[in-house]
């Protein structure tokens, strides 16, 4: 992840990743050995989650976020949250 510059907001960082484009994730650069890695996309996206609650971003009809969630399997999303890691973390 790269932070930029926002050009609303000089002083604040701006989310910024290669797979990231358009408003939502390149599911194409997330292909490893012919298959989906859904476990990147979801770690990704919670990465982006987490960067935008510590530096909130303005949505604009120039840059619209068009992410669906539901995109991503329930089993992905299930497998990710249930990891010893996120269980620690959710208490």
């Amino acid at each position: 992840m790269i932070l930029a510059r926002d050009r609303f907001n000089p002083s604040g960082p701006k989310f910024s990743d290669d797979r990231w484009k358009k408003g939502t994730w390149d599911l194409n650069m997330f292909v490893r050995n012919g298959r989906m890695d859904w476990d990147g996309v979801t770690v990704a996206e919670a990465k982006r989650r987490k960067f935008l609650e510590m530096y909130p971003e303005a949505s604009t009809n120039q840059e619209p976020m068009l992410f669906r969630s539901s995109i991503v399997p329930w089993w992905a999303w299930l497998k990710r949250s249930h990891l010893p890691e996120a269980e620690m973390l959710n208490g």
